[in-house]
């Protein structure tokens, strides 16, 4: 009798089993669907695309429907630290031994058919939510919206995020077209949150000849900030708005949690004033602007990776008097534009090479980008560079970590050894 596989032999079956990384198309990943029965779930299917954003209104979702009492499963990727995070099931993380029992009923049912990594991940997930008989289905988009493999489901509810240029060779460069693909996602006389605030030409009309019910912020929902708290107009069924103020400002992108607090209304499953006040104030998710204290320096470190996401992080109030950047980017993101976004305002720049399974830019490559003017090094590693920023600041400074989830991953290992 062979042995069942443990989750790390699993995942390193699936990289070497299908070369592909990125497998764009939904027929394989759909007939397996349809022999594990998993094509109509007994939830409600609400599916998360767009640019930057998505794991912030996933996370928000997840908040705010676990607070009213609803079972979710929240399907996301990638991860920092372990592949478990990419799974949770009533806000907490999947463990080793359900990922293995979804894996091994995946694998029972695809016959020869072959499946992506993120395929055969995308399946298990689908299979514990089933499993569990979850109220909402949670699904962030791993790639574009209208081939990627979460679209084999038919969402009730469909949020786009944000409409940026990001994965070139997949999507194009044209802002248009990545919108039209993003909305793929959403199905005809079904609601469509949009939380881009600047939707590229077409995007309205392109939602009309899909025949979604649509929303966009700064239109049929909205948000602002007034002083030291948020405000809201946010959308009913029955087109009436609900007006709300003096709610605390959450860490996450705003776009992103108005559109799932739009989201949560338009199904009337808002919660209170007071508790919902509570419930952002405590708002958080690893990787987005994230605050840790250790070694006598405040970290803060996010995931942001190309130059929409960089434009985002340098306007937040955390980072006004921030001066010192370790930034460790991969190869195949726009790095350049990237560099051009964060380099008038950090003085001390740390680069960093991170282990990011070959897609890593090289320290030197980066730090060849940014003007001579700038006091600049280059690492080996992630842990080298903020070794080197901790050890040349002061006691009680500020230090952004960013550039990848692969570089805020290394930096939370490294902290937690200083911790």
């Amino acid at each position: 009798m062979t042995a069942k596989m443990t989750l790390p032999e699993w995942l390193l079956t699936l990289e070497q089993r299908h070369h592909t990384a990125i497998d764009m198309g939904l027929s394989r990943v759909r007939q397996v669907a349809e022999r594990m029965g998993l094509t109509r779930p007994h939830g409600t299917v609400i599916t998360v695309a767009g640019t930057n954003g998505k794991g912030s209104c996933v996370r928000t979702l997840e908040t705010l429907l676990r607070d009213q009492g609803f079972s979710t499963g929240a399907y996301t990727s990638p991860h920092l630290l372990k592949y478990n995070e990419r799974v949770r099931l009533n806000a907490l993380d999947a463990s080793d031994e359900a990922l293995v029992a979804a894996f091994d009923a995946v694998e029972a049912a695809r016959g020869d058919i072959g499946l992506s990594y993120f395929e055969a991940g995308t399946l298990a997930a689908f299979w514990l939510f089933d499993q569990l008989r979850v109220d909402f289905w949670l699904l962030e988009v791993g790639l574009g919206g209208r081939l990627d493999a979460v679209n084999i489901l038919d969402a009730d509810i469909a949020v786009v995020t944000s409409i940026a240029v990001d994965h070139e060779a997949w999507l194009g460069s044209d802002r248009s077209q990545i919108a039209r693909e993003k909305m793929g996602v959403s199905r005809p006389a079904r609601p469509l949150f949009v939380a881009e605030q600047d939707p590229p030409e077409g995007m309205r009309e392109h939602a009309e000849l899909l025949c979604t019910e649509a929303y966009f912020v700064g239109q049929e929902f909205s948000f602002q900030i007034e002083g030291p708290s948020l405000s809201l107009s946010l959308p009913a069924r029955d087109g009436s708005r609900l007006t709300l103020s003096g709610l605390a400002i959450p860490e996450l992108p705003l776009p992103s949690v108005a559109a799932a607090l739009a989201v949560c209304h338009w199904l009337g499953l808002l919660p209170q004033d007071r508790r919902l006040d509570k419930l952002l104030s405590e708002l958080n998710l690893a990787g987005r602007l994230q605050r840790i204290e250790a070694g006598g320096r405040i970290w803060l470190l996010d995931v942001g990776h190309n130059p929409a996401a960089a434009a985002y992080l340098i306007q937040r109030k955390a980072l006004q008097r921030v001066k010192r950047l370790v930034l460790g980017m991969v190869h195949d993101k726009d790095v350049s534009a990237t560099l051009k976004v964060f380099e008038p305002h950090f003085d001390h720049w740390y680069f960093a090479t991170p282990n990011a399974h070959g897609r890593e830019a090289n320290a030197e490559e980066l730090q060849r980008l940014i003007a001579n003017t700038h006091e600049s090094q280059a690492f080996a590693s992630v842990k080298d560079a903020m070794q080197s920023a901790l050890d040349e600041s002061r006691h009680g400074d500020t230090i952004l970590v960013a550039g990848s989830f692969y570089t805020v991953g290394d930096a939370l290992n490294w902290l937690a050894t200083i911790s």
